[in-house]
């Protein structure tokens, strides 16, 4: 009876780990040696990956209200443009190199295409140094 049991408890371990496994798998995606990580640490390019999620610390979206546009350097940006402003600017503070890696991360993280508006904004976001914004 002992040997039953022990059997179970193991087969329902493995069971659990793997699907432990299966759902990190989703949550942080493999960095393989192909992976661009846009001048960011393994650790640094994951929090980038996963906070700019819908709900996470770097959707700004949510977190810049109910105003529709937002007046900065005599630009107006919409509320979206202004989130990518802001975002532009974390991501230079977590240590992406430059504007253009920016860019680049942040089409690959959410995948994206950013238009012309969207780039401007996340490249004078990551210029700027204080948030007008946030």
């Amino acid at each position: 009876m002992k040997g039953v049991v022990m059997k179970n408890i193991k087969l329902l371990v493995f069971m659990i780990v793997g699907i432990i496994l299966a759902n990190c798998s989703q949550l942080l995606p493999l960095i393989d040696e192909n992976t661009d990580l846009h001048g960011l640490s393994r650790d640094d390019y994951h929090y980038v990956l996963n906070e700019s999620q819908a709900g996470g610390n770097l959707d700004f979206g949510p977190q810049l209200g109910n105003k529709t546009f937002f007046l900065i350097d005599d630009i107006l940006y919409s509320r979206n443009d202004a989130a990518i402003f802001t975002w532009g600017q974390s991501v230079k503070k977590i240590g992406v190199p430059n504007a253009e890696q920016a860019v680049l991360l942040y089409e690959q993280v959410l995948s994206v295409e950013l238009r012309e508006p969207q780039i401007r904004a996340l490249i004078a976001g990551y210029s700027k140094e204080k948030s007008p914004v946030a």
